[in-house]
């Protein structure tokens, strides 16, 4: 059977999640046999234009081609494949993607009633005369959407575990129907007449698709609270993931909660009903929504064997006679897209993403998970291969990541032992041939690899023939130690023009012979012996300062390339566009970062100037006792935070502060802090003067130099409303600029299939 579907409802790279519902559907049409192929009206990004422009390609295809059946999706794409002339001798169905009379209004559904042989809708029709309706609900893809460990999505998304999340799935452009105004005034019931303390919007927009699930199961109640749907397809991935839901009485939802406990449906559309109801989820306890989703038939492979027996009776036979077998492990699940120039009718890559690490422990782990998940999000295959940990998130062939020893926990004598080990690891050269054999990559992206995975796994990917692209996050390629500071803590580029025994003799790992040693060795066996240029087909740095430093080196020139990274978070950020009461440090306490920089600073300051430090590391103590020792009642230094309550923090303060003293790369810092709304006032240095617009995103100050650093404070002091709303606002488009998403994935992507594409020539 070969099917023609029509839609303006599509995902594609700018709109990742808008119809992936219809995507699915037709990739589990593909699983039973079914031919489809899909012709796509990209309204969304191309104006209401892309109606008449399609309409001319449709007449051509139409022309070219015989389909047994065509499934319209949407009354809009319903009316172009009548006005094409092609639909005599045809064999048609139409969806409704919401109530009729919300999606198109009555009189057009009179219209199209006539000229279809069947009609879908998502919600019980009224009409029981209506003999060309037909009730079918998307169905919920089970596989992805299943129950996760709450506390474990918290960390994975950065959420704060002490609070409740009340989940609002919004829409592109916040639609008026969606009603955020009467979700916002049923929390504010809930804290004020229940006294719920703990409540957390939790607002999803344009979210990757591969990070919906965590956010479901990270939170503990799905408010709906639209003015109209039809058959919404949040209810039933959180039926699927076990999670409660209060809604509105809107489309189908009665249908679906029926027989749920701890799920509600309110009686009417008033705040107070759904707080009380809401208050009854939040004291209901464990649910299991999970059965009563599958036993309602609402699973996407049993709305897919109705909707294919659907077909056939259009067609006037039965699912036996003509239902094929299901498809070999070679069929390729991807639907053909006609006369479509987007990505999605291009093959997926399988992309095999390395690091040493397989959880949020710094910021190129961040990178490494956030560009998976990116990849994963886009349609495309993605594999990990790391080290095992205790911290570790979920991920296939986890069974071949290979042991990780912290070294600084063993005595001398064990770390002489195990030195070989950190040098280059047999056991992650046989894993990752195991990896390989049964992912079988287009291409491996590494992130980190020195001191854990080692150099072991070079020689496996150049013998397998697998394309490789590398991001830098340090400076390893040209120094012993990677960040580019002596044993003093001082900025030191002797390596570049002298010998790499420099890291040796000035002791540079904190100033201890035996680590030095060990550094040494690792550069030489990662430079001279395992020569970058190959093995790596493309060296991406995130910062146009580190590619600078880089990309000079006659080796790498004609290698390197710059790609900031991209802030997944950026869809869903909440900027505050008001000047706080506070200046703000947050991040890693280590002498190189600055910190006692900005606290002989504010030795000078007054009382109304306050500084807030958040983070813990080694200079947590001297901190406490610099603050107590000199009574610096302006700093409060409030240790370690996360999550939602570290960017309550960020939001609330007036500027954040970047003093760092080496060669920053690009601070995920200055990144959440635009995000938020927030200009910087940074040093001089490294990556961080390419982020920061003087006087237009935040101010410079020379690296160190506290006097200036003080002039800077007190200008930011000294500003208006009108002036900080200007600067705040500027922060935040040239975050939405630099680090979106859509941006990073285009420019990454191209990398990936010129790398594929000139390696397979």
């Amino acid at each position: 059977m070969k099917i023609l579907h029509i839609t303006n409802n599509f995902p594609t790279m700018n709109f990742p999640i808008f119809g992936i519902f219809i995507k699915e559907q037709i990739e589990s049409l593909n699983k039973l046999g079914a031919e489809n192929e899909v012709f796509f009206i990209n309204s969304r990004e191309e104006g209401r234009g892309a109606y008449l422009r399609s309409l001319w390609k449709l007449r051509r295809l139409l022309r070219k081609n015989r389909y047994d059946i065509i499934h319209c999706h949407h009354s809009f794409s319903g009316v172009i494949f009548l006005l094409s002339g092609r639909w005599f001798h045809t064999r048609r169905l139409l969806s409704y993607q919401s109530d009729p009379r919300n999606e198109s209004g009555r009189i057009l559904f009179g219209v199209l009633y006539i000229f279809f042989n069947r009609i879908i809708l998502k919600n019980k029709p009224k009409k029981a005369n209506l003999s060309k309706l037909v009730y079918l609900p998307n169905g919920v893809n089970t596989s992805f959407f299943v129950p996760m460990d709450k506390d474990q999505c918290k960390d994975k998304l950065g959420l704060d575990k002490s609070k409740r999340y009340i989940l609002f799935m919004d829409s592109y452009k916040r639609r008026p129907c969606k009603r955020i105004d009467r979700f916002n005034k049923t929390l504010s019931i809930l804290r004020d007449k229940y006294h719920y303390t703990d409540l957390e919007p939790l607002v999803l927009t344009n979210t990757s698709r591969n990070l919906i699930p965590a956010y479901i199961n990270a939170s503990d109640l799905h408010l709906l609270t639209s003015d109209f749907e039809g058959s919404p397809n949040s209810i039933k991935e959180c039926m699927a993931c076990n999670i409660p839901v209060v809604s509105t009485p809107v489309g189908n939802v009665s249908d679906m909660l029926s027989g749920v406990g701890g799920s509600h449906v309110a009686s009417n559309f008033k705040p107070g009903e759904l707080a009380e109801l809401a208050n009854r989820s939040l004291n209901a306890g464990h649910i299991n929504s999970r059965d009563t989703l599958t036993a309602k038939g609402l699973d996407i492979e049993t709305v897919a064997l109705r909707l294919l027996d659907l077909y056939n009776e259009i067609q006037g036979t039965s699912v036996a006679e003509d239902v094929l077998p299901p498809t070999t492990s070679d069929y390729d699940p991807s639907p053909a897209i006609a006369d479509s120039p987007h990505d999605i009718s291009k093959k997926p890559i399988k992309v095999l993403m390395i690091n040493n690490c397989h959880y949020r422990r710094g910021g190129a782990d961040v990178v490494y998970l956030n560009t998976g998940d990116l990849m994963e999000s886009r349609g495309h295959d993605v594999a990990y291969f790391s080290t095992k940990s205790q911290y570790n998130y979920p991920a296939p062939y986890s069974e071949f990541f290979v042991r990780d020893i912290d070294a600084l926990k063993l005595n001398f004598t064990e770390q002489l032992l195990f030195m070989p080990r950190k040098l280059y690891s047999r056991e992650a050269s046989r894993n990752l041939k195991k990896i390989i054999d049964h992912f079988e990559p287009d291409l491996a992206h590494i992130h980190l690899y020195k001191g854990g995975l080692t150099a072991a796994i070079l020689p496996v990917l150049r013998k397998r023939e697998i394309p490789t692209v590398i991001t830098l996050h340090d400076y390893s390629l040209l120094c012993p130690r990677n960040i580019m500071i002596d044993g003093n803590g001082k900025i030191c580029e002797r390596c570049l023009t002298a010998t790499r025994l420099n890291c040796v003799y000035h002791r540079c790992n904190r100033k201890n012979l035996y680590y030095s040693i060990v550094n040494y060795l690792e550069f030489v066996l990662n430079n001279n012996i395992f020569k970058p240029k190959n093995y790596f087909k493309r060296i991406i740095c995130v910062s146009k300062f580190n590619y600078l430093k880089h990309s000079s080196h006659p080796l790498f020139r004609d290698r390197f390339l710059h790609l900031y990274n991209f802030y997944p978070l950026l869809s869903q950020s909440n900027p505050n566009t008001e000047k706080g009461s506070y200046f703000l440090f947050y991040g890693r306490l280590a002498p190189e970062k600055g910190v006692m920089t900005l606290i002989n600073t504010w030795k000078r300051l007054g009382e109304e100037v306050q500084l807030k430090i958040i983070g813990e590391g080694a200079m947590s103590a001297m901190i406490k006792d610099e603050i107590k020792k000199h009574n610096l009642t302006n700093i409060e230094f409030l240790g370690f935070r996360k999550g939602e309550e570290l960017f309550r923090y960020i939001r609330d303060s007036s500027f954040v502060l970047v003093p760092s003293e080496w060669y920053e790369n690009n601070p995920l810092t200055i990144v959440e802090a635009y995000s938020s709304g927030k200009p910087v006032i940074g040093s001089n240095i490294g990556g961080i003067p390419e982020l920061i617009i003087e006087e237009k995103t935040g101010y410079l100050f020379t690296m160190g130099d506290s006097m200036e650093l003080e002039a800077k404070i007190n200008k930011a002091m000294q500003m208006t409303e009108s002036e900080y709303l200007e600067m705040s606002e500027t922060a935040y488009r040239f975050a939405c600029d630099k680090f979106s998403e859509k941006s990073h994935y285009r420019d990454l992507l191209n990398i990936y299939r010129e790398v594929i594409n000139v390696d397979h020539l």
